[in-house]
């Protein structure tokens, strides 16, 4: 029985490596958060925020996805609001509503002269449904489709029930 608890405590606590703390030096929000990569590079990160002049702030999960373009999302899409959904390996799709996109320029110096990200921030209810089960794709605002493959599925369940579970501090 012993044996048993050292092996999850151990292997719950790897898992967790993969989340890392952020923070802005002009503001208190801080942020724990990992990402993994889609089977075609896109980067899809999940994130806890943490305001301490607002704790009680039920939107304080979110999910982004950044995608290299040559081009830039026209104002109305900017302006229109979008879901995302999720499509586990249980066979459950997960939607998400008032996802927002923008245009981000060239930030990570690649071939592409633009990036888009698109993101949408739920409570920790909406949240906690994705760790129930891997995410095997993903879509949103009708634009972007991607798959995860086995690695990166492990990742982000591991990710998403490191901030449910709150294995991490934010001392």
């Amino acid at each position: 029985m012993l044996l048993v608890l050292a092996i999850s405590l151990n292997v719950s606590a790897q898992d967790c490596k993969l989340v890392t703390r952020t923070s802005k030096k002009s503001s208190e929000i801080q942020s724990k958060g990992g990402s993994a990569q889609s089977k075609d590079f896109l980067l899809l990160y999940l994130e806890k925020l943490y305001d301490p002049k607002n704790p009680d702030d039920t939107l304080n999960y979110s999910a982004m996805i950044m995608v290299g373009s040559r081009y830039q999302l026209k104002d109305s899409i900017i302006k229109a609001r979008g879901t995302f959904e999720f499509f586990l390996s249980n066979g459950e799709s997960v939607s998400w509503s008032n996802a927002e996109a923008s245009n981000l320029g060239d930030v990570f110096m690649t071939s592409y002269p633009n990036h888009i990200m698109f993101s949408v921030k739920v409570t920790k209810e909406q949240f906690t449904s994705l760790t129930k089960s891997y995410i095997t794709r993903l879509e949103t605002f009708d634009i972007v489709q991607t798959e995860f493959g086995t690695k990166s599925q492990r990742q982000l369940l591991s990710i998403a029930n490191c901030l449910i579970n709150g294995a991490i501090n934010w001392d």
